[in-house]
Order: structure tokens, then C-alpha cells, then sequence
């Protein structure tokens, strides 16, 4: 019988960053750190996961790309392809809006 947890390691969502973007400009580990970095700035560490994961099989030519999977709504995936620093900062504006 397996254990169930009180305290989940994800509550809201999970980020996962394509780590086969490797050679294309942002870089995903900058990109995943970016993410970890505001989340954690924003005090909601518990709340968001990000982690890196393989082929994503969208493979934009000149971008990294983020999904976000959500533990509750309407959505469950959404999939986004950033580009740029304008593009990252709009993402995590969205996640962590969402977050409250």
C-alpha cells in the first residue's frame, strides 16, 4: 500500500523546460533558472516545479520550448516557445499572476 502525501511537491503547476533546445538562443538552463529564480523571488517555491525535460516535439527554429501543466482549470497544458528576454519575462508574469 503506498503512502499518500499531505503536502504535494507541486500544488498549482508544473514547468517543464525542453533540455533538446540546447543549441538554440535562449538557452533552456537559462531559461528553467530564470523561471526558479522569479518564482522563488516571489515567495512561491512550494507552489510552481520547474525541472527540464526531453523533446517536447514542437522544435521551434530560434527558441526554447516551456510547457506549463496546471493542477487545476481548464487547461492542462499550454505550450510556449521563448525567443527572447521579453518573451520569458511575459511567461513568468503569466505563471506566477495565476499563482495569485
Amino acid at each position: 500500500m503506498s503512502k499518500s502525501r499531505a503536502d504535494p511537491m507541486v500544488r498549482h503547476a508544473l514547468v517543464l523546460v525542453c533540455e533538446e533546445c540546447s543549441g538554440r538562443s535562449p538557452r533552456p538552463k537559462a531559461v528553467r533558472s530564470a523561471i526558479k529564480s522569479a518564482v522563488k523571488s516571489a515567495g512561491a517555491r512550494r507552489a510552481l516545479r520547474v525541472v527540464g525535460s526531453q523533446c517536447l516535439d514542437r522544435c521551434p527554429k530560434r527558441a526554447v520550448v516551456v510547457a506549463v501543466a496546471r493542477r487545476r482549470g481548464d487547461e492542462a497544458l499550454t505550450c510556449h516557445e521563448v525567443s527572447s528576454d521579453a518573451e520569458l519575462g511575459a511567461l513568468i508574469a503569466s505563471v506566477l499572476a495565476e499563482l495569485g
